[in-house]
C-alpha cells in the first residue's frame, strides 16, 4: 500500500512536470519552429497521454490528472473514435497542442456530417483530399475540412460558411493586421463567392503598412491579388517565396509553384532550392516525424525535378509505384498529374483517363448527396 501511494505521488509528480515543460519548451523553441523544418513529432503530454490511453488506465485511478492533460486525453479519444485516413488523424493529433476542445470536436462534427451523408468510398476520397495541406490544417481545421466539403457540395455548408466569415471579420476588426485572419477570410470569400470582397480584403492588407511584410503569407496575398487583377500567377513573384526559411511549408502545400517558376531561377535561388530539398529529405527520414506517409512525398517529387535530380525522381516515383494498387485515388491523380505536367513518360499515364472518369463519377455521386441532403434539411 505504502509503495503504491508512493508510485503514484512519483506519477502525479512526472504528469505535472511533462505538461508544464512541454508547453515551456514549445514556447521556448517555436521561433525555431518559424525558421526551420522541424519533423513534426510527439510531444512530452501527448507520450504521456498516450501511455495512459495504450495502458487503459481511468483517470480516476487514483492518480492525480492535471486539468490540461484531462482535455488532451479528452482531444485523442475524440480523434481516435473517428473513421478517418491515417494521414488525417496525424494532422488533427499534431494540433491538439494549438487548438482548444472546442476547435477540435468542432472541426470532427464537419466529418461526422460528411460521413452521415455519403458511402465510404465517397467520404474516404474527400478526407484524403484534405489530408495533405498542413500549413491550414493547423491554422483553422474546421475552415480545411468546411473547404473541402464546399468544394464538392457548395450549399451543403454554407451557414457554416457564413458563421466563420463573421468570426474572422470579427478577428480582424479586434486585430486588423492578423495576417493569418486574413488570408483564411479571403479563402473563405472565394468559396463563397464573394470575389469583390476577397480582392477588396487583399488590397487592403496589401496597402496596410501595419501588416508584418517579412510574413511569407504577405507575399503570398500579393501574389493572389496580382493573379486575380491579371487573371495569372507572377512566377516571377513566386521565387520570392524561396526568401523565407518556412517555404517548404508552402511549397508542400502548392507544389505546382515550383514547376511554373522554375525556368525563371536564378543560381542563388537555385541554391536556396537545394536547401529546401535537403530539409525535406531530413524530414522525411526523421523517425519521430509523424507526416513520413506517401503522400508527403508529393512536394519532393516537384522540388527534385526543379533542380533537374532525374535519379531521385526515378527512386521517389518507384515508392508510388510499388503502392499504387493500394493508393487512394487522390494521391493517384496527384501523381498522374504530375506526370502530365513534366511531361515525363510512364506507363502509368495509360491509367490517366480511366482515374479521371473514376474522379468525376465519384465527384458526382458526391456532389448529387450533398445536394440531396442540404435540399431535405
Amino acid at each position: 500500500m505504502i509503495y503504491k501511494i508512493q508510485k503514484n505521488k512519483i506519477l502525479n509528480f512526472l504528469l505535472i512536470s511533462i505538461v508544464f515543460f512541454a508547453k515551456l519548451s514549445f514556447s521556448m523553441s517555436n521561433d525555431k519552429v518559424e525558421k526551420r523544418h522541424i519533423a513534426n513529432s510527439m510531444t512530452l503530454v501527448e507520450r504521456c497521454a498516450r501511455y495512459i490511453i495504450d495502458n487503459d488506465i481511468p483517470i480516476d485511478s487514483g492518480f492525480e490528472i492535471t486539468q490540461d492533460l484531462e482535455e488532451y486525453l479528452i482531444k485523442i479519444n475524440e480523434i481516435e473514435s473517428r473513421r478517418m485516413p491515417e494521414r488525417l488523424k496525424a494532422l488533427f493529433l499534431s494540433i491538439v497542442d494549438f487548438h482548444s476542445l472546442e476547435t477540435i470536436t468542432k472541426a470532427l462534427s464537419v466529418l461526422d456530417r460528411i460521413d452521415g451523408c455519403l458511402s465510404q468510398e465517397e467520404s474516404d476520397f474527400l478526407k484524403n483530399s484534405v489530408s495533405c495541406n498542413q500549413i491550414l490544417f493547423k491554422q483553422d481545421p474546421c475552415f480545411m475540412i468546411l473547404s473541402l466539403a464546399l468544394t464538392a457540395g457548395p450549399e451543403f455548408f454554407k451557414k457554416e460558411l457564413e458563421d466563420l466569415i463573421e468570426r474572422y471579420k470579427n478577428i480582424i476588426d479586434l486585430n486588423e493586421n492578423d495576417l493569418e485572419a486574413r488570408y483564411i477570410l479571403q479563402l473563405a470569400y472565394i468559396y463563397n463567392h464573394a470575389n469583390e470582397e476577397a480582392i477588396n480584403l487583399l488590397r487592403s492588407t496589401i496597402n496596410n503598412d501595419k501588416v508584418d511584410k517579412s510574413n511569407i503569407l504577405y507575399c503570398m496575398m500579393s501574389i493572389l491579388l496580382d493573379s486575380y487583377k491579371s487573371n495569372k500567377i507572377d512566377f516571377a513573384k513566386v521565387r520570392q517565396v524561396l526568401d523565407f526559411d518556412n517555404c517548404l511549408d508552402i511549397f508542400d502545400c502548392f507544389p505546382y509553384f515550383i514547376i511554373e517558376s522554375r525556368e525563371l531561377l536564378t543560381s542563388y535561388e537555385k541554391e536556396r532550392l537545394q536547401n529546401v530539398v535537403k530539409l525535406k529529405e531530413n524530414a522525411l527520414e526523421c523517425k519521430s516525424n509523424r507526416f513520413r506517409f506517401i503522400q508527403d512525398y508529393i512536394s519532393l517529387l516537384y522540388l527534385y525535378y526543379s533542380i533537374d535530380n532525374k535519379e531521385k525522381i526515378e527512386q521517389i516515383l518507384k515508392k508510388f509505384y510499388d503502392q499504387w494498387p493500394n493508393l487512394d485515388l487522390s494521391t493517384k491523380n496527384t501523381i498522374l498529374r504530375f506526370l502530365k505536367t513534366v511531361h515525363y513518360e510512364s506507363e502509368l499515364l495509360e491509367e490517366e483517363q480511366q482515374q479521371n472518369d473514376l474522379l468525376l463519377e465519384l465527384m458526382l455521386d458526391v456532389r448529387q448527396k450533398l445536394y440531396n441532403a442540404n435540399s431535405n434539411i
